[in-house]
């Protein structure tokens, strides 16, 4: 892809007027390829009128991942694990709405630890500080 050319992938529908923040997701399950693509999103109004999203890159990897999340699913708490932390990597925690419940970064210690969870789905994005490799982890709390 040359982030100039752009295909339709899909789509996910509008969950209608709201004054509260909606989140969206859609993962291109065609994508095969090892390297960079691009992605970014058409929004369309109901009266038509649309606008893109600023364009994003994702990198392909076909290493295994090094985020380990234990236990999932948790009971409340939760030990977050980089296996092969090779660079200060910020740590955030969201809920199932994206709101942020929990941020740090990782400069020496592999490990952190998060206690009382309520009960729910989580997300964990870690993110390179300097590579600005990103990944993300569904967490699960169960009762």
């Amino acid at each position: 892809m040359d982030n100039k050319s752009f295909e339709k992938i899909g789509t996910v529908p509008a969950a209608g007027s709201s004054s509260t923040v909606k989140a969206y997701t859609f993962s291109d399950k065609t994508n095969s390829s090892k390297n960079v693509s691009f992605y970014r999103i058409k929004m369309i109004d109901k009266d038509g009128a649309f606008t893109y999203s600023e364009t994003k890159s994702v990198k392909a990897s076909d290493v295994r991942s090094n985020l380990v999340l234990f236990p999932n699913p948790s009971h409340g708490s939760v030990k977050i694990t980089l296996t092969d932390m090779v660079e200060p990597t910020d740590v955030q925690l969201l809920d199932a709405s994206g709101r942020l419940i929990k941020a740090t970064i990782l400069l020496d210690i592999k490990t952190i630890q998060i206690n009382n969870l309520q009960k729910g789905s989580y997300f964990v994005r870690i993110a390179g500080r300097i590579s600005g490799n990103t990944e993300v982890r569904k967490l699960s709390v169960i009762e």
